[in-house]
């Protein structure tokens, strides 16, 4: 029982003093926790659900579920759109949750008939944190090395439940003409603009505003049913830098068959590899994280999987969209 103690402790101590975002490894299938302006890029109607269990042997780690929706509201004859976005997500880790809802909005520029573009968004959105205190074992409930569950606890937690705003911005630029075998974008973000404090106690627990900046090229090669895009994501919150690069590997079989191949690297973490089918509209992606040594030699069970499924509503040769 104190193993489960101890992770507990470290679950919040994870969540509270580093106070880092949710990662996946299959981050633009949860495009508005990359960068929101990467749904301006995309002119059709979106659906996208994510599923997360990391370390799932360790006190059933961290499970988390996300749902992305987004479509054009206002579009013009100049290809200029104006494209709104919700995103949903819930992380529960041991005793904690946390429950985020964002909604954002996002202006397509057309820059000229030569496939420039630039997309700008902002978004704000609802979090809250809470504590499962029942859940939790406390020394004072152990007699003789045994639990007593029916032991009272003198711990007191201040708060089990924690509410606040968040909000942020995202400007993406990216190249996508209507004929020829490359295209790229580059874009910045930023989250949690008014660093809100989410701490359970007094004491100042803010959740420190991150920055996040990507890239990335696809490359068709001439008269190739593939296309492969490599890519970056470069983030750094409360002194803390990370670099992820991936690579994926697209292959045509028709017109209604696509099938995806891939792997993402997170410096000095971890490394995921994928793979994914396309059907028409429809698409499912799934990835292993493989855990990295250090927390291998700590533990067993360190296992991460990563589902995503997405839907695209009017998938045809006029939509626009990246990835």
């Amino acid at each position: 029982m104190k193993k489960i103690i101890f992770i507990s402790l470290g679950l919040l101590i994870s969540w509270s003093i580093f106070a880092q975002d949710v990662r996946f490894s299959q981050p633009y299938s949860a495009p508005l926790k990359v960068n929101p302006a990467i749904m301006g890029s995309d002119n059709g109607i979106n659906a996208k659900l994510n599923y997360r269990s990391q370390w799932a042997g360790i006190d059933k780690g961290y499970q988390t579920a996300s749902l992305t929706f987004f479509m054009p509201v206002y579009e013009q004859s100049n290809d200029n759109n104006l494209t709104a976005g919700l995103f949903t997500m819930n992380d529960r880790a041991g005793a904690f949750n946390h429950l985020e809802v964002l909604v954002a909005a996002a202006y397509n520029i057309k820059l000229n008939d030569n496939g420039h573009f630039l997309s700008a968004s902002i978004y704000g959105g609802f979090n809250q944190k809470f504590m499962d205190t029942q859940s939790l074992t406390f020394d004072d409930q152990y007699v003789v090395g045994s639990y007593v569950p029916a032991n009272p606890s003198s711990e007191a937690v201040m708060y089990e439940s924690k509410m606040f705003a968040d909000a942020g911005l995202g400007l993406l630029w990216y190249y996508q003409p209507q004929t020829g075998n490359i295209s790229a974008f580059a874009g910045f973000s930023a989250f949690h603009l008014t660093s809100p404090n989410e701490s359970f106690i007094e004491d100042d627990g803010s959740l420190y505003t991150k920055m996040s900046t990507q890239a990335g090229i696809r490359i068709t090669p001439e008269g190739s049913l593939m296309s492969f895009m490599p890519n970056i994501i470069a983030s750094s919150q409360n002194g803390v830098y990370e670099l992820a690069t991936g690579l994926h590997a697209d292959y045509n079989i028709n017109d209604e068959y696509m099938v995806r191949i891939g792997t993402w690297y997170r410096a000095h973490n971890s490394i995921a590899f994928l793979v994914g089918f396309q059907y028409t509209n429809y698409y499912i992606g799934y990835s292993y994280d493989l855990p990295s040594a250090g927390i291998s030699n700590l533990a067993t069970g360190a296992n991460t999987h990563e589902i995503s499924i997405g839907y695209y509503f009017n998938n045809t040769e006029n939509i626009r969209k990246l990835f």
